[in-house]
């Protein structure tokens, strides 16, 4: 067995992962300030202040 691991290459997935993970986080990074968000953030912003009762708003008396 450690012979079979030493005659592997391991030093290249920790690249991968690496590149993996700026991908992924400059995905998030730019999902997150783009402008075509911006409603869904004021929106979710205001979600702490609204009211909790879920009828008043269905029923449109909130």
């Amino acid at each position: 067995m450690s012979e079979l691991m030493s005659n592997m290459n391991l030093a290249f997935w920790p690249q991968v992962a690496l590149v993996m993970f700026l991908v992924i986080f400059i995905g998030v990074l730019i999902k997150t300030f783009a402008k075509s968000e911006k409603a869904n953030q004021e929106e979710a912003s205001r979600l702490p202040l609204a009211s909790d009762d879920p009828i008043r708003k269905v029923n449109g008396n909130a």
